[in-house]
């Protein structure tokens, strides 16, 4: 584990961070908000995938990508591996 010392998560945002004294920041506030951004942050990355998504769709790709999705005879690799992708976030 990590020691006692350690700060593996920075805010970088005033944010369910500004815990130098207001009452009002608790530790549920901080995880609320944690929750929050996470959420927001996969959205932007869905939404990205899925614009991505509408402009591939290639046929060919290499075989070690091939490899990598679950449908290895999918007419559209790519897109099958991005299905793929956006069904974890959706999960998440």
């Amino acid at each position: 584990g990590l020691p006692l010392t350690a700060s593996p998560i920075r805010f970088a945002s005033w944010m369910g961070g500004d815990r130098d004294g207001n009452p009002n920041v608790t530790p549920d506030v901080t995880r609320e908000v944690c929750l929050v951004n996470r959420k927001a942050a996969a959205s932007l990355l869905k939404h990205d995938i899925q614009k991505l998504y509408s402009e591939l769709s290639l046929t060919n790709c290499a075989d070690w990508f091939k490899d990598m999705i679950e449908d290895s005879d999918a007419r559209e690799p790519y897109r099958s591996f991005l299905d793929t992708v956006v069904k974890k976030i959706d999960n998440t």
